[in-house]
């Protein structure tokens, strides 16, 4: 139960990070966000490049 709790929290804790990164691009350029975007949610797996 305690690996089941431990992978949720590394989840979550990634999924933070990722907009705490975000934030600060949000006051830059709105085309780098898009880029930025799809970058990081393909590496973590949320995304997928084939329709």
């Amino acid at each position: 139960m305690s690996d089941v709790i431990a992978l949720i929290v590394a989840s979550v804790l990634g999924t933070v990070y990722f907009f705490l990164k975000m934030g600060p691009i949000l006051y830059g350029c709105g085309y780098v966000l898009f880029v930025y975007i799809d970058a990081e949610l393909v590496s973590f797996g949320l995304l997928s490049r084939t329709a």
